[in-house]
């Protein structure tokens, strides 16, 4: 009760994010585009948030974050439990694997390979009995940074307001042919440049990935690749004023794929008009306190 609404229902989603001894990987733009991807938040914070009042507990291995949920195994009680990620010996206590009946059944269970799902992607649950040992093959030939690539690729492209679904979309993207995933979004920045955009607006996400219009652009002259982790070019301190009153990941997913013009206007220039759109419309104050205009007009 102690949090804000907002994380209150962040945690509500990690309970079913999480493997089944309630750990899940601590990637917050990740975490926000599988939970909260309609909402301006920061996921990050809101994590913060939680640890601070011992909802979970952050931990580090293998050179990743994750989090562990406080006595998650007291209310939730997988068939045949998974453990998809690992999880140190002194917080079985803390997500209460002691306490539960079927403690002994998952110690018996081992990891499957490598995997770590990522956003959209959720690890067998409750009602699923467990992984299938057919699905194990799949699994463990997921890429560790498909999170980051479609998150780069949902940045470039041109959507069309309320058309694309992220969940729907990350489907249809982890179905794509792996050796082309890496160049999807680079493809959707020569597909918002080329003037091609039907009149009516581009084509729902998922329908442009599962119909594989993308192959159109994959070799385009500027299907370069635009990444969520661009660096910022402008001055710090704009960039410094969206995350404080937007979040860090609003700001990498909508500041950073910017350019920046001093003269003759202070101006951000937008890789997308989808992209130039979201910071006009939910980064109005920023933009007037500051003195900022959006050239929305020279964007693809």
């Amino acid at each position: 009760m102690s949090c804000a609404p907002l994380t209150r229902l962040l945690f509500f989603g990690l309970l079913t994010d999480a493997d089944d001894q309630g750990v899940f990987e601590w990637k917050p733009l990740q975490i926000k585009m599988r939970l909260l991807p309609g909402d301006v938040a920061d996921v990050g914070a809101m994590l913060d948030e939680m640890a601070a009042v011992d909802l979970v507990k952050a931990f580090e291995h293998g050179g990743k974050r994750f989090g562990a949920i406080r006595n998650f195994r007291k209310h939730q009680r997988p068939k045949k439990p998974n453990s998809i990620h690992f999880l140190p010996e002194e917080l079985r206590t803390y997500v209460a694997l002691n306490d539960a009946s079927s403690d002994h059944e998952a110690d018996e269970l081992p990891p499957v390979g490598n995997w770590f799902p990522t956003h959209g992607e959720n690890p067998p649950q409750m009602e699923d009995g467990g992984w299938r040992m057919e699905d194990v093959s799949d699994a463990s030939a997921s890429s560790q940074g498909a999170g980051d690539e479609f998150a780069a690729l949902w940045t470039a492209y041109p959507h069309t307001k309320g058309r694309s679904s992220p969940p729907k979309s990350e489907l249809a993207f982890r179905a794509a042919p792996p050796e082309v995933r890496h160049l999807l979004s680079g493809a959707a920045v020569a597909f918002a440049r080329s003037g091609a955009i039907p009149k009516g607006g581009a084509p729902a996400l998922e329908k442009w990935l599962t119909d594989e219009r993308y192959r159109d652009w994959l070799t385009a002259p500027d299907a370069r690749d635009l990444t969520i982790r661009s660096p910022w070019s402008g001055p710090s301190d704009v960039r410094q004023a969206f995350a404080t009153a937007l979040g860090e990941d609003w700001a990498a997913s909508y500041i950073d794929p910017c350019g920046w013009q001093d003269v003759p206007d202070r101006a951000l220039l937008p890789a997308t008009k989808f992209g130039g759109a979201k910071i006009v419309s939910e980064g109005r104050k920023v933009l007037s306190a500051l003195g900022l205009t959006v050239l929305v007009e020279r964007a693809a």
